[in-house]
């Protein structure tokens, strides 16, 4: 005598193996909305990075004293390119005292700045950033206008 399988076993059957692949495609979903995340952050860090080294080349060649003489958190520069937009600003190293640290050349108060970006971004799908919103990636370095060539 030959038994098959009742209604009910198969539904069971079935359920349980939709409750597995929705969790698998869940998972599969997760996986690749945070490796979209990292391409996008390392691409941002590499950007910054270039923005960096673009904003102490053009602090050497031009517009060294509105630089130097600029005042704390302003806006240097922004732009965006592709996806990413960004902003550079620049702060004023103090002592602990309060006063202008760095090796005074009469030209400026304070020969030390630390350039500070900021690199931001949307994804360009909504159902991509869901639960993340605004992206970004900062960096920041240190100069001196000594030796930067002024």
């Amino acid at each position: 005598m030959r038994r098959g399988f009742s209604l009910i076993e198969v539904m069971f059957a079935s359920g349980v193996a939709a409750i597995g692949l929705l969790t698998l495609l869940g998972a599969l979903l997760s996986v690749k909305r945070a490796s979209l995340k990292t391409a996008e952050s390392e691409r941002a860090a590499a950007l910054a990075d270039q923005i960096v080294e673009r904003t102490v080349r053009e602090v050497a060649r031009r517009d060294k004293e509105a630089f130097w003489a600029g005042g704390d958190d302003a806006t240097w520069t922004a732009g965006q390119e592709g996806d990413f937009r960004y902003e550079v600003t620049s702060r004023q190293i103090l002592a602990r005292n309060g006063s202008a640290l760095g090796f005074s050349t009469g030209a400026s108060d304070n020969n030390l700045r630390r350039i500070y970006v900021k690199v931001w971004w949307w994804s360009a799908q909504a159902s991509s950033r869901h639960g993340y919103g605004q992206l970004q990636v900062s960096t920041s370095r240190l100069i001196n206008r000594i030796r930067i060539g002024d």
